[in-house]
């Protein structure tokens, strides 16, 4: 953004420069949109491979990026998935490495997640979990629960603590520190 347009582009055209200079000629490296890359590797045969090739492209994100004669220092997230276990087809593929590359996210810049089944099935659930929390509020399954806070001394009530539940009709009650960050995400935070 402080580069304009232009800086913007060249900045990009770094980074991909880079990234097929990582790899081997047979593999491929493509922008994907904004500032995201897709890379495709072939014949990897090993977990061990695929780590290794994930440190190094990381690694090139160490080093500041020159555009007009000014350093900037970039961070990477990369999501992983892997043929056949992730997808068979493009789409699938795309969209496990997708899913991948948000939970390194979560960790923080600079890293990598490959995908698995517990993150496919993490994603699928807070999805599920995101519609229903749409609905939670029409079907009045949100409750406001009141902590009374105690003074140990006098062991008199010196204020009271609101509390949000929501108990929702299939899955019973779903904890806060799993619906207030979804409610956040999604903008619901602020009708609820």
């Amino acid at each position: 953004d402080s580069l304009g347009h232009e800086g913007g582009d060249k900045l990009l055209i770094q980074v991909s420069e880079k990234l097929i200079r990582s790899i081997k000629k047979t593999d491929t490296v493509s922008r994907f949109e904004g500032d995201e890359f897709m890379i495709m590797l072939n014949n990897i045969a090993k977990e061990k491979e695929i780590l290794k090739i994930g440190n190094r492209i990381l690694n090139l994100f160490k080093q500041a990026f020159i555009v007009n004669g000014q350093e900037f220092y970039i961070s990477a997230n990369l999501g992983i998935a892997v043929y056949p276990a992730d997808g068979e087809k493009a789409d699938e593929l795309i969209k496990n490495a997708n899913i991948a590359m948000y939970k390194s996210k979560e960790k923080g810049k600079n890293h990598f997640v490959l995908c698995s089944p517990v993150i496919k099935e993490e994603v699928n659930f807070k999805t599920k979990l995101t519609n229903h929390l749409y609905h939670a509020l029409e079907r009045d399954e949100l409750e406001l629960h009141y902590q009374p806070q105690i003074c140990l001394q006098t062991g008199k009530i010196v204020g009271v603590e609101a509390l949000l539940r929501w108990t929702h009709p299939e899955l019973n009650m779903i904890p806060p520190n799993v619906f207030i960050p979804l409610a956040e995400q999604t903008g619901l935070i602020n009708p609820i």
